[in-house]
């Protein structure tokens, strides 16, 4: 039950806020400095329904250090700190990602303008803080995108120079999470033994995030490259008066296959030996698609539910076969596995365009930078994004 509740907040980390409280803001706190990172925590766009949650700003310079004593805790022996959600990869694979010429002028924005074309880098994982969980045990998956060589200042202050903008997907179209509050006692409860502990976790979700969170942690896929994946949560989409909220997914091509999921696997690391398969013959591909906010029934800050417009084709990415050099295990002292490892991903690593929306980004904001910045100086790693 344990690693069952540590996998279920180990998703948070990619995802959104949900369970929506009064539309109430304190303006005192909006210019804050959060965090010991010097990083401003975010102001939400009301225009496009985001607000302050009660006490979400003092929730924000919590989190980072709990999930930072969890990792104390998790790696007190002294080997390489992995990540504290979605640690296990099953390889970072290049990609091409291309915007499609035909692509409405109404979503042509950032990197979806027209005639954009761009490097990219996709890095698969399991969602579990375990990194030696076993593939076949149920669980979200991640993919996490990042572009290179895109040209424009970021939003993020320490990489405002850098030349990449991420998009963070798992396989489900909608999250659980609650209240930046409750979402703090669920985390504060994540590892707790106790039986009390892990009722205030369940409790914190409520029903309808519990039947959500159980339906992503029950997940079982046969291979990466065959699973849809969603970002759950809401992007800006555009600047000034033309900005508008988006969700994006990414949809397998055909060609990427329909295998079944095995019933039982001796093989713990059978998806990541799934791609190299794969790759051995054939290429991939996905289609980016992406759905516009219509109006106020569709929240920004509540991610339960899903939005009901149309989902519109934007882009392609696709994965050459012979550019793909993915390790046959997971192990670190792999240098193709340390890459991978190394790199780091936000939503925040972003053109204005692309703002994350809602108070889940806008915390992850605190916290994927504190925890990067930790644990690359644990590991005695440079953190830096590449350059191409």
């Amino acid at each position: 039950m344990k690693n069952n509740w540590t996998t279920i907040i180990a998703l948070t980390i990619l995802a959104s806020s949900c369970k929506t409280g009064d539309p109430k803001s304190d303006v005192s706190e909006q210019a804050t400095v959060t965090s010991e990172d010097g990083l401003r925590y975010p102001e939400p766009d009301k225009e496009l329904g985001e607000f302050y949650h009660d006490g979400e700003l003092d929730v924000a310079k919590q989190i980072p250090l709990v999930i930072e004593n969890q990792l104390r805790t998790r790696y007190a022996s002294g080997q390489r700190m992995m990540r504290d959600a979605h640690p296990k990869a099953h390889g970072c694979l290049k990609a091409v990602f291309k915007v499609n010429p035909d692509i409405d002028s109404n979503l042509a924005q950032g990197v979806f303008s027209k005639g954009n074309q761009f490097a990219a880098i996709i890095r698969y994982s399991n969602s579990s803080g375990d990194p030696t969980q076993p593939d076949i045990k149920g669980d979200g998956r991640g993919m996490a995108v990042k572009l290179l060589n895109v040209p424009g200042k970021k939003i993020l202050e320490e990489a405002s120079e850098s030349k990449t903008q991420d998009f963070i997907m798992i396989n489900h179209p909608v999250f659980f999470a609650s209240e930046p509050k409750d979402y703090l006692n669920a985390l504060k409860n994540a590892d707790s033994s106790s039986i009390l502990g892990k009722l205030s976790a369940l409790n914190s979700l409520g029903i309808k995030g519990s039947r959500i969170a159980l339906t992503i942690q029950s997940k079982k896929i046969a291979s990466p490259i065959q699973s849809p994946y969603f970002s759950e949560v809401p992007y800006q989409l555009g600047l000034g008066d033309k900005r508008q909220a988006a969700r994006y997914r990414a949809d397998p091509c055909p060609e990427n296959g329909a295998d079944p999921v095995p019933d039982n696997t001796d093989d713990k690391d059978y998806l990541r030996h799934s791609l190299i398969n794969h790759f051995k013959t054939a290429d991939a591909c996905y289609t980016i698609s992406a759905q516009l906010r219509q109006d106020n029934s569709m929240s920004v800050e509540d991610s339960r539910d899903e939005w009901n417009s149309p989902w519109v084709p934007v882009a392609t990415l696709t994965m050459d076969r012979k550019a793909q050099n993915i390790a046959e295990s997971p192990v670190t002292d792999d240098a193709r596995n340390t890459a991978c490892d190394t790199l780091s991903f936000s939503p925040w690593h972003s053109l204005p365009e692309h703002k994350p929306l809602g108070a889940m980004n806008r915390l992850r904001k605190i916290i994927y930078e504190h925890i990067s910045k930790f644990r690359h100086q644990t590991n005695k790693e440079v953190r830096k994004e590449p350059a191409s």
